[in-house]
């Protein structure tokens, strides 16, 4: 039997190797990135287009984010608390989402060919007249850098 990837697990490091998962939450469909937001709040993004924002305390579903048109696949969650999502190759848009008001700050669509595998924040290596980048890894090892402030 093939386990089902539409679940959060949460597991005790305290415990024995084979143990009973201490939290499971039910996304709608599989699974294709999960990021921690907090102490507290994750993320999940998957087949069904959609993020879920999650309350691991209370162990429920706080709300969710809509905007992609097909699968998303990658999430990243920026210093300044944005969270970026990228989806599928039939999506190609790179969204950033304002989580406290669960609004959409800005898209840039049609920003990749293929489908994004990672994002991440990449401070390290900016130019003093750009504040800051996102990185995108797509599938045909292919890397963009897109600056926050404009997009491009």
């Amino acid at each position: 039997m093939v386990p089902s990837t539409h679940f959060i697990r949460v597991y005790s490091t305290n415990g024995p190797k084979e143990q009973k998962p201490v939290i499971e939450l039910n996304h709608k469909k599989n699974i294709k990135s999960l990021v921690m937001l907090n102490e507290i709040n994750v993320a999940s993004a998957g087949d069904d287009n959609e993020i879920a924002v999650w309350d691991l305390r209370k162990q429920q579903l706080l709300f969710r984010l809509l905007g992609h048109i097909d699968k998303i696949l990658a999430m990243e969650v920026l210093k300044d608390g944005t969270l970026v999502s990228g989806g599928d190759h039939s999506d190609r848009q790179l969204i950033f989402w304002l989580l406290k008001s669960r609004t959409i700050s800005f898209r840039i669509k049609n920003a990749y060919q293929g489908s994004i595998v990672c994002i991440k924040q990449i401070s390290e290596i900016l130019l003093a007249t750009v504040s800051d980048v996102t990185l995108a890894k797509i599938k045909s090892s292919e890397v963009k850098i897109w600056s926050l402030i404009t997009g491009k």
